[in-house]
């Protein structure tokens, strides 16, 4: 659990991360480089959703690299619904999204905290409207939630 108190919005508490795979933690299937040992620092603080309709075919792949990582498979060609539904066990308040599509847009207006991506493979416009914070690599948004008081320095009031 990671707790953070807001200057101007309270305190936040984390128990998990909900994040895109393609486009946000891999690029054309294959995870980013660091990603395995950022994720491996993290996940002794809140669970970790990884939500990805596998375009790719390497979610297996992913897995076996992750083994500490909730791999979600969603149907081909699903919607961003889907993933809110399936995290509906957890309180949606302590949940922070990570993605870069339109299909995480559902997802980011549920989450405590939303982080965009802006990677490789470009981000949304109406993801954009709805994000927290912005960033241009997901390793900056997986050091938001290792180093908290990034999050107070980027979202105080």
């Amino acid at each position: 659990m990671i707790s953070v108190t807001i200057p101007g919005k309270g305190d936040i508490v984390i128990k998990a991360v909900a994040m895109d795979m393609n486009g946000t933690i891999a690029l054309d299937g294959r995870l980013l480089p660091g990603i395995k040992d950022m994720l491996g620092l993290l996940k002794d603080k809140v669970d970790i959703f990884v939500l990805t309709s596998d375009t790719y075919g390497t979610a297996d792949e992913l897995q076996n690299i992750l083994p500490y990582v909730k791999l979600i498979m969603l149907p081909s060609g699903s919607s961003g619904e889907a993933k809110v539904e399936l995290l509906r066990e957890y309180s949606w308040d302590g949940i922070v999204a990570i993605g870069n599509g339109c299909n995480d847009v559902q997802m980011f207006n549920s989450a405590c905290v939303s982080i965009a991506v802006v990677g490789r493979e470009g981000l949304c416009d109406q993801l954009l409207e709805k994000a927290d914070i912005v960033v241009t690599d997901v390793r900056d948004a997986i050091a938001l939630l290792l180093n908290p008081k990034r999050l107070v320095a980027t979202l105080r009031l």
